[in-house]
């Protein structure tokens, strides 16, 4: 999934410590078999309702997008040309859409609609591999996310989501 941002670092001595701003996007392709319930009529006395269960597949993607606010903190590192900075950050992110996801109902019997939380806190662990020059340098990020939101207790399975991935960009040094 995409995520796009800036973040800004102020270094003292060789801790440096972080703010930013960023678009990020969880989510998953769902693929559900899953008993859906239907009331018919009797066909005799109008009255009267059956219920029939039928197995219907869903198939589509759950996703959401949320506004993220990262603070961080990390160590850095610094070999010549090179600088690697091992980081935590703490991100509180607000929903910026209303996708809705869709998964089987905890009852065994049909498919629940899901709107995503207002907001999500997440957990980031990675590490910037940099290669300076003069006041700019290339970063390598490989990072591992973590989602601290619970999940929702009427659908069956529960979502926390992990992300994993490899940022890459520019920074400026002033």
């Amino acid at each position: 999934t995409p995520i796009v941002g800036m973040n800004m670092f102020l270094n003292s001595q060789n801790v440096q410590f972080g703010i930013g701003v960023g678009m990020t996007k969880i989510g998953e392709q769902s693929s559900y078999s899953y008993i859906d319930q239907v009331l018919v009529q009797n066909p005799v006395n109008p009255s009267i309702y059956d219920t029939t269960y039928t197995t219907k597949t869903y198939v589509g993607t759950n996703s959401y997008s949320f506004l993220q606010l990262p603070l961080s903190i990390g160590y850095r590192f610094d070999f010549n040309r090179f600088t690697i900075v091992p980081r935590y950050a703490y991100s509180i992110g607000i929903k910026s859409n209303s996708n809705k996801g869709y998964y089987p109902d905890r009852n065994g019997v049909g498919l629940f609609e899901v709107s995503a939380p207002k907001v999500i806190y997440q957990h980031n662990v990675n590490i910037d591999f940099r290669l300076n020059f003069n006041n700019y340098y290339f970063s390598l990020i490989p990072f591992f996310t973590i989602n601290s939101n619970k999940g929702y207790p009427m659908i069956l399975s529960n979502r926390k989501y992990l992300n994993y991935g490899i940022n890459m960009g520019v920074g400026v040094k002033f």
